[in-house]
């Protein structure tokens, strides 16, 4: 599969004292969420020891005791922590690609001290090391915003970005991929390991992945394209490389000039894989409407291509059992 030309941003770049170094990383950043939704950082200052500790910790709870699992477990959409084995079939972004199935674990995160005693406990130092994973990439995922928010040229972003960072959401979402899924394999033939082509209802994602599996669609022609494993990225470079994904949040708020990023995992082979993925999630309060921005680019909204909604919205599609992609249904047309 050939691999996304989407760009590969040095986070460094956008602290530069150099003025034009720091107007080129926001312009190529610009450009990617414009044209791909999605791009690579590196230089990010989350340490390769803080990164292989939350992976360590990840797979260590894989192994946890069947009893410290089953009591996470819950199908309910609204839970701040809840741990399961799914099987995917969203409908949408190239629907009829089948079923998929996968081990998650999702934890809200912030503020931390409210939510991490309900994380798991095992192993033991899983909420240490995860704790400090999430607050690291809680303060990335702000760090990248300023600049997305700035190179839409919205006016007084301040008041959006005071609304993320005291009173938004962040959750850590944990995707697991394994041999030990083969049971519903063999009760689903029309099942692979992964997960379907689908966006993320955020505003940002911040993505660490082991091992190959991320899948982006790239708009420009139609086409998957892979979004290589880490160590692909640069050869002989930096190992931690990220990856950043618009969520439909910020595309709302754009009213489509950023488009979120429409991606999956596939073609896990069920006798020999084993990847998890890290997803840090960014998004408004639960209850905050997001709609269009007032004004961008020096020009008032004259009409907004997208309807108000919330995340909790989002939860209310989700435990509806509806196959539509919830950014279908904000979609205004004509």
């Amino acid at each position: 599969m050939e691999l996304s030309r989407s760009p590969i941003i040095d986070f460094s770049h956008l602290h530069s004292p150099n003025p034009e170094t720091r107007a080129k990383a926001i312009d190529q950043i610009a450009t990617a969420c414009r044209t791909f939704g999605f791009f690579n950082v590196i230089n990010h200052g989350i340490s390769d020891e803080t990164i292989r500790d939350a992976v360590d910790a990840n797979r260590r709870f894989e192994e946890a005791p069947p009893e410290v699992k089953e009591a996470l477990k819950s199908g309910d959409v609204y839970q701040p922590v809840r741990f399961g084995t799914v099987l995917d079939s969203r409908g949408g972004h190239g629907s009829g690609c089948g079923t998929f199935v996968r081990d998650f674990l999702k934890l809200y995160s912030f503020p931390l001290e409210d939510w991490i005693e309900f994380w798991p406990s095992y192993p033991p130092d899983y909420r240490s090391k995860m704790g400090k994973y999430s607050k690291e990439t809680r303060n990335l995922s702000i760090s990248l915003l300023k600049p997305m928010l700035e190179s839409l040229h919205i006016t007084d972003p301040s008041p959006l970005l005071h609304k993320v960072t005291s009173e938004g959401m962040h959750m850590m979402a944990v995707n697991h991929y394994h041999t030990g899924l083969q049971q519903q394999l063999l009760s689903n033939s029309a099942a692979q390991i992964g997960i379907p082509p689908h966006t993320d209802h955020t505003l940002i994602t911040v993505l660490l992945q082991t091992s190959p599996g991320l899948h982006v669609l790239d708009p420009t022609d139609g086409n998957w394209k892979d979004a290589a494993a880490p160590s692909e990225i640069i050869q002989g470079g930096a190992q931690n490389t990220l990856q950043v994904l618009v969520g439909d949040q910020l595309e709302v708020l754009s009213n489509g000039r950023y488009r979120g990023a429409v991606h999956r995992v596939s073609q896990c082979s069920p006798d020999n894989c084993s990847r998890i993925s890290v997803a840090s999630l960014l998004s408004f309060g639960m209850d905050e409407v997001v709609e269009p921005a007032a004004e961008m680019d020096g020009d008032e909204l004259l009409k907004p291509f997208y309807k108000g909604r919330s995340l909790r919205d989002l939860l209310d599609h989700l435990a509806s059992g509806e196959k539509l992609p919830f950014i279908e249904t904000l979609r205004i047309m004509g």
